[in-house]
């Protein structure tokens, strides 16, 4: 691609371009108006860059060019997600424009005329389908302003060319075309710019987005043109090009009059300067159509001659980042333009034929394509929104012309999608009521031909009713009808209704089951103290006191000493909406003989002695068709730096802690472990320099045994060496020292030392399921969730912003009580014990950094887990912080707002006050600062998502070889060196049975769910609004950037840590 060269040459006086005399194609006489003379053969510049650089500064030019050049960064995680959310908001905004205006929601009003196009006989381009030389087409055209309210003001001109005739439904081919050589819509935020300029009325602001943005309205923007016939019209996508050679290449279209008159209407360079200025004169006496009067009246006068060109570009390896972009011309001098087809226009159309003309951008011949799509910055996404939005808005248009409505009614499109999970959809009847600003309607059938509300399904329904004004809120009933044999609850993704008497668009997400009725609040979040119609204070009143009926707090005993929980004696009493979407769930044992038959491992149930060599734990894990854990290869798992690395990158980095003193009760001395120092230096002086760390179990100490399994409550002390790694270098099974208690190092025999490793990382094992993972993430998020359901109503934006991360951890922690901790009283004990000295500031990840001594790299290097979770700690934070100031413009806002405050409170009391002497935990009982607001909500958040992915989805990677991670050990420890034997460790471990339920249960934990949705995903978000919008993208674009660092770091790792890649971290607590 050259540089970007316009073609466009006309002769300009003041704001009004005159045309040269017709029988002179170069114009040698000079033109006067008003005293203003101006030479005729005055080429015409676009001068966008220099009015930006004059009007913004040259740096920020500079800085502009340069990002607009960029290459687009491949397809990110929420690329294709973003592409359909942003696709369903414009349907949205335009459907709104059509219902109200009931006319097409850009180019309106039109001018059509009928004619046949017939391709050259000698093509320049190579040989395709459909452009075969001397074939001819009826086609249509239809010329038309964006907004047609007046041909006088500034406004782009448009021709749309159809290879079909009037009367035809369907077209072969249509090119959609509009004035200027480049389009400023480059990007679905290009879109929501335009259309955001088009209903604030700040033309200047959304002009100086850019340079080349101002400089593509510049281009394409006409004032007082003297006719459509005289512009040039340029297709506003860059196409696949396909011919018969197969040669890969892109194609761009332009018509223009035959007879090459000059353009006209093209902006004086003064208009340039301040094209946001746009008024008619008072003077002015032209007619407001006077553009579709002047079109008229030449085809009456005969038929009139375009030609369609094109221009090729074959790619190169050299080519600019900006080939594809439509904001960048192609230099005619390397790409010239081409004739396709002479086409002669003949018949005029009438309004009517001409307000049924259909053009659809992806109504393409075999030889044309669409390129695919790969983000919302991509070009390409333009004309895929455009296609499905111009295709809905169509359909709104015929049903809305074919309908006459009493004026003391309104018409409304109510578009329903229902969720797409398991029994989502429903045969009952249901209903809808709209309760707006000026008042309710009756009840509304919502009922079509055909099945509706069938599972992922979007159904729409046209009806008439009192016009309510602004919408509030939508009430749906569901009758509990249809079949006897089908469930008839019914799960509602999103509502959304457009008005004929309203100018924009009211969405109700919802994300919840409609057992019988259920209200939903549109868009926006309020806080309860703001203003608000007394319809939604008090619906908010009764929300919250209905789900209280609901979500009541256990009681049971055996819990007493444990975080609050919801009551409910089984899943199926947990109110519907915080159920698990898997129907299938039902018990940990259950799940557990699932996964042993899917793995094929049900032979081994039977077996109870022990394997025969290390090599024989592999094969377990052969079902499990992922290729060899990294970790067995070439034995690393065996290695000192493979096993410390385990304590910072595995799925337990809570317990490692920086040593500057030892325990009193772990006498390790300089020489048990001066062969392990490799800087010369002392274990005095290495703890001091930040080298040592330590991990202890002493929880463990009083937990009693398993019939047939022992454990230990071992301390681990570890050392980083001088390349960087953690090793360990003593290791200690019990609390208390004696002589059959020996401090095990790597200076003991092979097996010694092996065998007491296995020791260290069983205790780890049996502490990271109890206390890591269960307590500390599931139980002690529960009260929060149980909480938010009890005090703030679906209308409250912490609900929204927390309603993604809460959602199943009621679910699945009634899952793990009633199959795992009822009828265990060790991990009760466990337990308990951990939630004694659990304080809620433990879920503040950079402060439990710091107070065990892990945050500085300097000291302690290779900890991946510390460096990725700050990571997204960090973009956590922003992002809550953006929305939560949306909402609080103060800190006595946060006071004020009784129902934030009923949420902590009850979380409290309810969830952490326990015991006699009422230790809370650390956990607030109220809020006072934004500040406290953002970092309570940070903790839930991360914990939920972040940290709950860390300790979970690893544990096949790290566990599924079951030597590295044993979950229970069948001998008793050694108490004497040099004993230990391969066959004795091979009796110490989890025999053939156990180590299969140890993989099936590692399997079980770290299943994704069907419908998982990730952090970051906005397809399933309550919050609603533009500034919600900017900041989610915000998140998401620091989550990708994450994602690259994580990916990058990895390639150089043997042991990869992915374990906190954003794509692998579900929003919410679900198994």
């Amino acid at each position: 691609m050259g540089s970007c060269v316009s073609s466009q040459e006309a002769v300009v006086i003041s704001n009004e371009t005159i045309q040269p005399d017709k029988s002179e194609k170069s114009g040698k006489n000079d033109k006067q108006d008003d005293g203003v003379v101006i030479k005729a053969n005055t080429p015409w510049r676009n001068l966008g860059y220099e009015v930006y650089k004059g009007l913004m500064g040259e740096e920020l030019f500079r800085e502009k060019v340069e990002e607009f050049e960029k290459p687009l960064p491949p397809p990110g995680l929420f690329a294709q997600s973003r592409i359909a959310y942003d696709t369903t908001k414009l349907k949205l905004v335009f459907g709104a424009i059509v219902l109200v205006k009931k006319q097409r929601a850009t180019h309106p009003v039109g001018v059509g005329s009928e004619g046949i196009a017939t391709i050259v006989s000698n093509p320049q381009f190579p040989a395709c389908e459909f452009f075969t030389p001397g074939t001819t087409y009826p086609v249509c055209l239809r010329h038309s302003t964006i907004k047609s309210v007046d041909d006088v003001l500034i406004d782009f001109c448009g021709g749309a060319l159809r290879f079909a005739g009037s009367d035809e439904m369907d077209s072969p081919c249509d090119l959609i075309m509009g004035t200027g050589p480049t389009t400023p819509l480059w990007s679905s935020q290009a879109i929501f710019d335009a259309v955001r300029a088009n209903i604030t009325k700040d033309l200047k602001t959304y002009l100086l987005l850019g340079p080349d943005h101002l400089k593509a309205n510049i281009g394409g923007l006409r004032q007082k043109p003297e006719s459509f016939y005289d512009q040039r019209y340029y297709s506003e996508v860059i196409f696949d090009f396909k011919a018969f050679d197969e040669v890969k290449r892109y194609v761009r279209f332009r018509l223009l009059p035959t007879d090459g008159r000059p353009e006209t209407g093209l902006l004086s360079e003064e208009v340039q300067w301040q094209p946001w200025i746009n008024e008619r004169s008072p003077d002015e006496t032209l007619p407001m159509d006077y553009l579709k009067r002047e079109y008229k009246e030449r085809v009456s006068k005969g038929p009139l001659d375009y030609k369609l060109q094109l221009q090729l570009h074959e790619p190169k390896e050299n080519d600019p980042p900006t080939i594809l972009q439509v904001g960048r011309e192609w230099d005619e001098k390397t790409h010239p333009w081409l004739d396709v087809a002479d086409i002669k226009m003949t018949s005029l159309l009438s309004p009517t034929a001409t307000e049924r003309l259909k053009f659809i951008h992806k109504n393409l011949p075999a030889s044309i394509g669409v390129l695919p799509a790969v983000s919302v910055d991509d070009p390409n996404v333009v004309v895929q929104i455009r296609n499905d939005v111009y295709v809905w808005s169509q359909k709104l248009r015929k049903n809305r012309s074919n309908k006459l409505v009493p004026e003391h009614l309104t018409s409304y499109l109510i578009r329903v999608e229902t969720g797409g999970q398991s029994g989502a959809g429903t045969d009952a009847s249901i209903s809808i009521t709209l309760t707006g600003t000026k008042g309710k309607t009756d009840m509304i059938k919502l009922d079509k031909w055909g099945n509706d509300f069938e599972r992922g399904d979007v159904d729409e329904y046209s009806v008439e009713a009192m016009d309510v004004g602004e919408i509030l809120m939508v009430h749906l009933h569901n009758d509990q009808g249809g079949w006897w044999y089908k469930n008839p609850d019914w799960f509602v993704n999103k509502i959304a209704v457009i008005s004929s008497s309203q100018d924009e668009p009211f969405e109700f997400p919802c994300y919840r089951w409609v057992l019988s009725d259920l209200v939903v609040f549109e868009g926006r979040a309020t806080l309860p103290f703001q203003e608000q119609p007394d319809a939604v204070k008090n619906q908010r009143i009764f929300e919250v006191k209905n789900r209280q009926e609901y979500y009541k707090w256990g009681n049971q005993e055996v819990y007493q000493e444990l975080p609050g929980y919801l009551q409910a004696a089984t899943h199926a009493d947990i109110p519907r909406d915080s159920q698990f979407s898997d129907e299938a769930r039902s018990t940990i044992k259950e799940d557990i003989k699932k996964a042993i038959l899917k793995l094929g491992l049900g032979y081994l149930m039977t077996l109870f002695d022990s394997w025969d060599n290390f090599d024989d734990f592999e094969k377990i894990l052969q079902s499990l068709n992922r290729g060899r854990l990294k970790i067995v290869e070439d034995d690393r798992w065996m290695t000192d730096e493979v096993f410390g690395s385990m304590f910072l990158n595995g799925v337990n980095p809570n317990i490692i802690q920086r040593c500057e003193k030892l325990p009193k009760n772990f006498p390790v001395t300089e020489e048990m472990v001066k062969s392990c120092m490799n800087r010369g230096t002392t274990l005095q002086e290495e703890m001091q320099a930040g080298h040592v760390y330590i991990v202890d179990y002493k929880m463990l100490e009083g937990i009693p045994d398993r019939e047939g399994t022992y454990s230990t409550q071992p301390l681990g002390l570890f050392y980083v060496n001088a390349s960087g790694d953690l090793v360990p270098i003593a290791i200690q099974f019990f609390q208390q020292p004696s002589d059959t208690n020996p401090i095990w190092t790597p200076s003991d025999s092979q097996y010694d030392w092996l065998l007491a490793k296995m020791w260290l990382r069983s205790a780890d094992s049996l502490v990271q399921q109890v206390n890591t993972h269960l307590l500390e993430t599931h139980l002690v998020m529960e009260p929060f969730a149980v909480a938010v359901w009890r005090q703030l109503p679906s209308i409250h934006p912490v609900f929204q912003l927390l309603f993604p991360h809460l959602r199943s951890v009621m679910a699945i922690n009634n899952f793990l009580r009633t199959g795992f901790v009822a009828e265990n009283k060790r991990a009760q004990e466990i337990l308990k014990k951990g939630f004694k000295t659990f304080k809620f500031g433990m879920l503040s990840l950079p402060d439990a950094l710091k107070d065990r001594g892990v945050d500085d790299p300097e000291k302690l290097p290779k900890f991946y887990f510390r460096d990725d979770a700050l990571c997204l700690w960090s973009a956590i934070t922003s992002f809550i912080k953006e929305i939560i100031i949306l909402y609080y413009k103060s800190d006595d806002d946060v006071t004020n707002d009784n129902e934030l405050q009923a949420w902590i409170k009850d979380a409290h009391d309810n969830g952490f006050l326990a015991g006699e002497v009422g230790d809370d935990h650390g956990c607030p009982n109220g809020l006072e600062t934004r500040n406290q607001l953002i970092h309570v909500l940070t903790c839930l958040v991360f914990t939920c998502s972040c940290q709950h992915a860390a300790v979970n989805f690893g544990l096949l990677d790290v566990a599924g070889f079951v030597p590295n991670a044993p979950s229970v050990m069948r001998q008793p420890p050694p108490t004497k060196k040099n004993e230990t034997t391969l066959k004795s460790i091979m009796d110490t471990l989890p025999s053939k049975s156990q180590a299969a339920q140890q993989v099936a249960l590692g399997y079980v934990f770290t299943q994704f769910a069907e419908d998982e949705r990730y952090i970051g995903d906005i397809t399933h978000s309550l919050l609603t609004g533009d500034e919600e919008d900017a900041a989610m993208t915000r998140f998401q674009v620091a989550l990708q950037k994450i994602s690259d660092s994580i990916k990058a770091r990895n390639e150089s790792l043997e042991l990869p840590y992915i374990f906190l890649l954003p794509e692998r971290i579900p929003n919410s607590i679900g198994v």
